[in-house]
């Protein structure tokens, strides 16, 4: 459960009067206004575990968190920045078998948009690069999620380049300015999107302070899977690009066409092969790769006008649809191969340069090339990516 108290002290009652009818298993508190000068017995709730991020205000930020006996954890990271009022701690928690990754974070409406987005996206680029998942971001971040302000479209980029979504769509805060009523969501649920685990409700009968509570449940069908254990590929990515880099274009210059592609190819295999790190991790196996709705019609779309439709007519259409598709599909391979491998920067570098490797203009009279029978069909700007894994 989640909750931006508004002052912890004051309502430390209420809160336990319905955790006694609720027994949460982890309790995150934001606004606490609890100082390092508040002594820990008051605000100590029996059988649970107390992680803390001081304020050096009474009146603002503050993060109190506890956490159920006997559920484990470690704490990863705390942080308080005190110029700009920003708390953010990060756990590692195991729960019915599974590992989680909690993000509790609060940022006062005075904060730099920017100085929080960077906080953010080290702490998520840090995480990943630690093959931590199974991520939760939970929290009052004063973004009304709501709204169509720059800072809400940069804060959904930065949680969707992460490939993180948002659960929480009702509103969590209401404010009267004058006669009129706002809503709005400030309070957020961030989670996974390729792992179905969590789901959020707001409790508006629980009525602690001005914000509306969240809680969040584990869905019972998937964390009652036994984990697998996977082995991860992690690639050394400066050390293939300079073995590359190395490679003597001049001894296969001269080579057929068909030699030269085959020995190339097995250059690469070889520096990838020898420059590979497999790690071993336990998690509950959900990669495969979904095709969107929308993708999916516009597929369905090109496939009728190339087969129905006189494509002197529509060809600018098809063109079009055929240009859009190919993005869609190599935004897509980009963001399964980030997900796959869990180190986000060292991922986006080697896309990167594969992409690069793809683009070449090869010259207009080479139709198709042939390795291990398998036929790579080019035209004249770019290789075919459908042929991409082979």
């Amino acid at each position: 459960m989640h909750v931006n108290i508004n002052g912890l002290l004051n309502k430390f009652e209420k809160l336990k009067f319905y955790n006694n009818h609720y027994n949460f298993d982890i309790i995150c508190l934001t606004e606490t206004h609890i100082t390092k000068n508040n002594n820990e017995w008051e605000y100590h709730l029996e059988h649970y575990e107390c992680i803390k991020s001081y304020t050096n205000s009474k009146h603002t930020a503050g993060l109190v968190i506890f956490i159920k006996n006997p559920h484990e954890y470690k704490l990863l990271k705390s942080y308080y920045c005190d110029k700009y009022n920003i708390n953010l701690v990060v756990l590692q928690i195991y729960i019915d078998n599974q590992y989680f990754t909690l993000i509790v974070v609060y940022r006062s409406p005075s904060s730099p948009i920017i100085e929080f987005f960077k906080l953010i996206e080290a702490c998520l680029t840090e995480l990943y690069m630690n093959n931590l998942l199974n991520i939760i971001i939970i929290g009052d971040i004063n973004i009304d999620y709501l709204s169509m302000t720059a800072n809400n479209r940069n804060w959904k980029q930065l949680i969707e380049s992460f490939n993180l979504q948002q659960i929480n769509t009702q509103y969590t805060h209401r404010t009267f300015k004058g006669e009129r009523l706002t809503k709005t969501i400030i309070d957020h649920v961030v989670v996974e999107e390729t792992q179905k685990l969590f789901s959020c409700k707001n409790e508006y009968k629980l009525i602690i302070s001005d914000h509306v509570p969240q809680i969040v449940y584990i869905d019972p069908k998937i964390y009652n899977k036994v984990p697998e254990n996977i082995k991860i590929k992690k690639l050394n990515f400066e050390i293939i690009k300079n073995e590359i880099l190395k490679f003597d274009i001049r001894t296969i210059i001269f080579e057929p066409v068909n030699e030269k592609f085959d020995k190339l190819i097995n250059f690469l295999e070889k520096t990838e092969k020898d420059h590979t790190q497999e790690i071993k991790k336990t998690v509950i196996k959900n990669t495969t790769l979904q095709i969107p709705k929308y993708l999916s019609k516009k597929i369905t779309k090109l496939n009728q006008l190339v087969t129905t439709c006189d494509l002197i007519n529509h060809k600018e259409l098809i063109t079009y649809l055929n240009n859009d598709i190919n993005e869609n599909i190599d935004q897509m391979i980009k963001q399964k191969l980030i997900n796959i491998n869990y180190n986000d920067k060292t991922k986006k570098k080697t896309w990167n340069f594969l992409k690069s490797m793809f683009t070449l203009r090869p010259k207009q009279n080479i139709i198709s090339i042939t390795h291990n029978n398998t036929k790579l069909e080019i035209n004249k700007r770019t290789l075919n990516l459908i042929n991409f894994n082979k």
